[in-house]
């Protein structure tokens, strides 16, 4: 296939666009093959960059953005499609961070009477002021 070099940068750099870039990418590397060499090969293309882009935006995020942000798989998928539904192309790209910010709020806060866990441990950890022993 001709110009792999220049598609390849094109597809690198696209790539960085949340949702779109990729799809746009592998869109003009197919137009290119269809000129280039024919429909079949063109149709190969096509089914690559489908195959990658499922692989990529149905296992690969959820899992790596999963273990990142200690959310479950699913809670990323379920975010990412409400966000898409309710407000595009933003909600998409805010959706993630959002939950896991909700969430974080959620195990931190118990209560109006109690400080966080966070500041519960570091209570404990002094008496009157000085460090509590360790024995």
């Amino acid at each position: 296939m001709p110009l792999v070099i220049p598609l390849s940068v094109l597809v690198f750099l696209l790539a960085f666009i949340p949702l779109v870039g990729a799809t746009l990418a592998g869109i003009l590397c197919a137009l290119v093959a269809l000129v280039a060499v024919g429909p079949v090969e063109a149709l190969i293309v096509v089914a690559i960059v489908i195959a990658v882009n499922q692989l990529e935006g149905d296992l690969l995020q959820p899992v790596v953005m999963g273990r990142t942000l200690r959310l479950h798989p699913l809670v990323i998928l379920v975010a990412l499609t409400a966000g898409t539904v309710l407000a595009g192309l933003t909600g998409a790209v805010l959706a993630v961070p959002i939950a896991a910010s909700i969430w974080r709020a959620i195990q931190v806060w118990d209560g109006p009477d109690l400080p966080a866990r966070f500041a519960r441990q570091k209570r404990h950890e002094t008496v009157d002021g000085a460090p509590a022993s360790s024995s």
